[in-house]
């Protein structure tokens, strides 16, 4: 096998996720993902820690020819035990996707109760790029803000000037998800909807561990403008969960 195939192989026969396997190998596991897509090429010693830690003998033939020695293979019972997890995983990956799809009727059900139509345009968008470090344990999570765009949309639409604003996205630094100054733009029943979500997010994360690396979802956000009225919107979210970033598309809505 080549580094690659080798790599490729512990993967799918193994009885550990992924962040334990990269935690047992001291390597961040966004260095596995490379290693499994043939974009670099994993050193000598981390394969053979990742052969000690799942119990593989291997040997080297040349820099890019390893042999799995038969006897180290898992035996018949190991394969069903592996089956029966596969099995599991699945089920867990198909109740997290119908919970998904909960949450998205759910979406499509606030946006039937606004008393308008909707008209959403790309050219009255405006883009938050952000970063953050999760704590699945405690259910927390610290966001950063490092970028946003076309924040004269937001001005016109929020009623702030630019130093405000960034001043409420608090850009580039990190803030407890649940105390960003963010949140000052919603009302209070606004605000525990978004961390309600988020909580629900953090424990569909926890549960499918690397089994999703990113989550898309769309939904309906009630914007408080400075002068306290109330300012529609539609906030269109990616997380990436293998670079813990991503971004919110805030796009505001128009009577028609």
């Amino acid at each position: 096998m080549t580094r690659r195939e080798i790599v490729n192989f512990f993967l799918l026969n193994s009885k550990m996720s992924l962040v334990d396997l990269s935690d047992s190998i001291n390597v961040n596991r966004s260095n596995v993902y490379l290693w499994k897509d043939g974009k670099t090429n994993p050193k000598t010693e981390y394969i053979n820690k990742m052969a000690e830690v799942l119990g593989y003998k291997i040997e080297w033939h040349n820099i890019d020819n390893i042999k799995i020695i038969e006897e180290s293979m898992p035996n018949e019972k190991d394969k069903i035990q592996d089956m029966e997890k596969i099995i599991s995983t699945q089920d867990t990956s198909i109740k997290l996707l119908e919970e998904k799809i909960k949450l998205l009727e759910s979406s499509i059900s606030k946006l039937k109760n606004v008393p308008f139509r909707i008209k959403t345009d790309l050219g009255r968008s405006s883009v938050l790029e952000y970063d953050y470090k999760v704590d699945l344990d405690k259910q927390s999570a610290q966001v950063r803000f490092s970028s946003v765009s076309n924040i004269d949309l937001l001005k016109n639409n929020l009623g702030y000037s630019e130093q405000k604003l960034k001043s409420i996205f608090g850009l580039n630094e990190y803030y407890e998800y649940s105390k960003h100054p963010i949140h000052q733009l919603r009302d209070e029943k606004d605000v525990k909807f978004m961390l309600e979500k988020a909580n629900k997010m953090m424990s569909n994360m926890a549960v499918s561990g690397d089994m999703l690396t990113k989550y898309e979802v769309e939904l309906p956000i009630i914007y408080k403008h400075k002068d306290g009225n109330n300012v529609y919107a539609i906030n269109s979210y990616i997380i990436n969960t293998e670079t813990q970033s991503g971004s919110s598309k805030i796009s505001f809505v128009q009577d028609v």
